[in-house]
């Protein structure tokens, strides 16, 4: 069973107790892994937790396939830290070298 299919399943307790057991939120699952496809990819222990709060109804693979398996290039979706960080400081720079610019 896919993961948009047993979340439309349950009515909105049922949803909360799901993503309460899951050690996440309604929003969450809402906003990022029940889409197709998915904007965002949680960590293996996620996946364990998912897998064990719908009671055998998600299993691993189901799971990894929804999430990894996308045609959705992981790196230009979800940057890396260094990235951000990287881009970060190419803004900063950027800046300096405007306001040098205007100085002179």
């Amino acid at each position: 069973m896919k993961i948009k299919d047993l979340w439309l399943k349950m009515d909105d307790n049922q949803r909360q107790q799901f993503a309460t057991k899951c050690g996440t939120t309604l929003g969450y699952i809402e906003r990022h892994l029940i889409q197709e496809p998915p904007t965002r990819r949680p960590r293996p222990a996620l996946l364990a937790k998912l897998v064990n709060a719908s009671g055998g109804k998600l299993s691993d693979y189901g799971l990894y396939q929804h999430f990894y398996m996308s045609d959705v290039p992981a790196q230009k979706k979800y940057p890396t830290n260094k990235l951000k960080k990287k881009k970060a400081k190419a803004k900063i720079k950027a800046k300096k070298n405007n306001t040098s610019e205007k100085a002179a």
